[in-house]
């Protein structure tokens, strides 16, 4: 019995190989059906607005225009999958990958309106500039409804371009640029989409032989200025081409101040600090202009913090407040306890109202950085002066000490003194 099995095994293993054989050496017959692609019209917001009739749709090799309702059909598609492409002059290309199966095939293929892009604006600042020296700055912008831009190119007419890449509807792109000899440029930007269509726009620079004026400033030593207290700034211009025109001062608190015609001069701003701040930093921004545009400019970070107090003691008198006939002179002392600098300047006067200029006196002190210093713990700044001719008591002599310090504050302490016969 099991060899009768085996033989029946071996025969149908047999007869199996037989039938492959045969049937793997048959060819199948291709099989075809109609394939109908409509095609649609889209806005710029992408909504289906219209049906797009006599467009040639190609499924591989095979064409057709599409009808009055926008259907391109084919009716011996074979089956299987197809490469369709719709191209226009008028319409942006389409390709896809479809399907075409035994029973026919339908789909809608959407469409958009070719554009060519727009130059809406290509200008440059500023258009009239020095030769070698100063830079401009090109800015252009465009626009492409079917956000198809891809890139542009910028020619600065002097044989050096600038090209670049972008994506979008609406972009922009600045860059700048310097020109090595004077005389009139013709710049070009040109646009292109995805497409291959383009757009351009032309400008032209004007490079002038011309060179920057020179500006020299000074500043408050070491670059500070105090709340509530004018501080200067002294400038001076020369330009190699006598065409100085205007400096503008930017203090840098929104406040500027611009000077015409004037190369030389100083000029006094007041910052102030708010109540909490007590020192702040502001950049100063100096300019000089010349009637071609070309301009050279300062900038510096200065200090404004608060004015440290001008502190004065009691005035004080030797021999004492009441002096005897027999002393010939009185010592009038100013006791300054403290400083953010040093003394300036100390006016003395005795008697500055008295009509009769025999019992009056005035003296005048100077003082530099070392002669007015003040020490940590105060210093006392004496002068001298004859008594002949004051008035005895009862009249008493009134005495006035008029303290400047190197901030500008002033500190003007009144006092009295008696002559006893």
């Amino acid at each position: 019995m099991s060899r009768y099995r085996s033989t029946l095994a071996v025969a149908a293993a047999g007869l199996l190989a037989a039938g492959c054989d045969y049937f793997s050496g048959l060819v199948l017959p291709m099989e075809y059906s109609s394939a109908d692609y409509r095609v649609q019209l889209l806005d710029s917001s992408g909504v289906s607005v219209e049906w797009v009739p006599g467009v040639t749709a190609a499924l591989d090799a095979e064409t057709a225009v599409s009808d009055i309702r926008g259907v391109a059909r084919f009716s011996g598609a074979a089956t299987g999958s197809h490469v369709l492409r719709v191209t226009s002059p008028v319409y942006v290309s389409v390709e896809r990958t479809v399907d075409v199966r035994l029973g026919g095939a339908t789909d809608t293929l959407f469409l958009r309106r070719r554009t060519r892009p727009v130059v809406d604006t290509f200008y440059v600042d500023p258009d009239t500039v020095s030769a070698v020296v100063d830079t401009v700055w090109f800015t252009l912008s465009v626009y492409d409804s079917l956000w198809a831009i891809r890139s542009y190119r910028i020619e600065f007419g002097d044989s050096l371009s600038r090209a670049g890449a972008f994506s979008g509807g609406l972009v922009s792109v600045t860059t700048r640029h310097s020109y090595a000899r004077p005389g009139s440029f013709a710049a070009r930007a040109t646009v292109y989409d995805e497409n291959g269509d383009s757009a351009s726009d032309t400008l032209v620079v004007y490079v002038v032989d011309n060179q920057r004026p020179v500006l020299s400033v000074t500043y408050p030593a070491p670059g500070v200025f105090y709340s509530g207290w004018p501080g200067e700034v002294a400038y001076s211009v020369v330009d190699p081409d006598s065409n100085f025109d205007h400096l503008v001062i930017d203090w840098g608190d929104a406040s500027t101040r611009e000077v015409y015609l004037a190369d030389s001069g100083r000029h006094a701003h007041v910052y102030h600090l708010d109540t909490v701040e007590s020192i702040r930093s502001f950049r100063l921004t100096v300019e000089a202009f010349d009637s071609i545009g070309a301009s050279t400019r300062h900038v510096r970070d200065v200090t404004v913090s608060r004015v440290p107090p001008l502190v004065l003691g009691q005035i004080q008198f030797t021999p004492g407040k009441y002096i005897a006939a027999a002393d010939t002179q009185v010592t009038i002392g100013a006791n300054v306890l403290g400083t953010g600098g040093y003394v300036t300047q100390i006016v003395w006067q005795v008697n500055p109202g008295r009509p009769d200029s025999a019992q009056r006196r005035v003296y005048v002190q100077a003082y530099d950085a070392v002669s007015g210093a003040v020490a940590s713990g105060g210093t006392v700044f004496t002068h001298t002066f004859a008594t002949a001719n004051l008035p005895f008591e009862p009249d008493s002599n009134h005495v006035r000490v008029t303290v400047t310090d190197s901030y500008g504050l002033t500190v003007q302490p009144v006092a009295w003194f008696h002559i006893v016969p």
